[in-house]
């Protein structure tokens, strides 16, 4: 259970991946701009459909804001767009 105030709590998989975006400081409502959404919600459900979701919760109440994610998620490559567009690099 978490128990630092600034994260935000866990509940299910659009917990774990809305800490996760939080972690990593991904925008959210800008990920949902590219592809008119479409990303997104293949993100969230890729997320849904995660069979390590008690790894992804230990990963995040250790994790030190370092904002790359864990080589485990089924996410990365969306997390790792998301993080290069916030910085212009998205070549």
């Amino acid at each position: 259970m978490r128990t630092d105030p600034e994260k935000p709590p866990m509940s299910g998989p659009k917990g774990l991946f809305e800490a996760m975006a939080k972690e990593l400081h991904v925008d959210l409502g800008r990920a949902a701009e590219r592809e008119n959404g479409e990303a997104l919600a293949r993100a969230q459900l890729r997320c849904s459909n995660c069979n390590a979701a008690d790894e992804c919760e230990g990963w995040l109440d250790a994790s030190f804001g370092v904002p790359l994610p864990p080589t485990f998620c089924p996410n990365a490559p969306f997390f790792h767009l998301c993080i290069a567009a916030a910085h212009g690099d998205t070549d």
